[in-house]
């Protein structure tokens, strides 16, 4: 039976992270088969035993990703089984990994795979398949995505007067952002200079940075802080207008 796969299944842990560091350049494609329908949970032929599989849920997830646990709890009477993940956004699913032959039940029987180019703060269902001497379905489960990390700058943000040797406070908002941010002085177009790049992303939502403008800036009326998350470059934000940097 041909399935369209999309996304390596892997028993191994050491396999997996290292796929999901390469979760972006993966493609996600519908199957070819007819997943309308929820399958009945085993589905054997008389005398023989299907595996048994039972669908754990997902951890971690990402905006983008998802890493699926199951496990085969048995093979049944099969001497060979393969093993792979269903997801959709309802239960009729509708994408699924790479089969996995298995010809002997790990140890421990902990079955890993991943799902990629999934929506921001979405929930998908999953479930695990084992096909054998029968076809066995794990429970379905539901796992949510965790939503895109986003910064906005607050401070400045547009119109402010800020005079070059004196203190200011750069602040901003931020959702899901776990890492530290860098922050850039933007004058025109062009990087002017490096703020921080390092600087703590804040608490409960809310960060802040104590600037000391150098005294030898340049004045402009051109300014704005850009502010980007160090290990998320994707959580970006700069100010909305331009603020004005003195002498005086």
């Amino acid at each position: 039976m041909f399935r369209t796969k999309n996304v390596v299944f892997v028993t191994s842990l050491v396999a997996i992270l290292a796929l999901a560091a390469l979760v972006l350049s993966c493609s996600r494609l519908p199957t070819s088969e007819n997943l309308t329908a929820a399958p009945k949970a085993v589905e054997q032929k008389t005398g023989q035993i299907a595996p048994f599989v039972t669908t754990i849920g997902a951890y971690p997830t990402a905006p983008t990703w998802a890493l699926l646990w199951a496990s085969l709890d048995n093979m049944g009477t099969a001497s060979s089984v393969e093993v792979y993940f269903q997801w959709g956004e309802t239960d009729s699913y509708g994408f699924e990994t790479m089969d996995q032959p298995l010809t002997s039940n790990p140890k421990p029987p902990i079955i890993y795979g991943l799902a990629s180019l999934l929506i921001p703060d979405t929930s998908y269902h999953v479930r695990v398949v084992a096909e054998g001497d029968g076809t066995s379905y794990g429970q379905d489960k539901v796992i949510k995505t965790v939503p895109m990390p986003t910064v906005t700058v607050v401070s400045p943000n547009g119109g402010e007067s800020w005079v070059a040797g004196t203190s200011q406070t750069i602040s901003w908002t931020y959702v899901g952002a776990t890492k530290n941010v860098w922050i850039e002085l933007i004058k025109g177009d062009i990087i002017d200079q490096m703020i921080s790049r390092s600087a703590p992303i804040g608490i409960d939502g809310k960060g802040s940075f104590s600037w000391v403008i150098p005294s030898t800036l340049t004045a402009g009326a051109d300014y704005k802080i850009k502010i980007m998350g160090v290990a998320e470059p994707e959580c970006t934000d700069t100010s909305d207008y331009t603020f004005t940097i003195t002498n005086q």
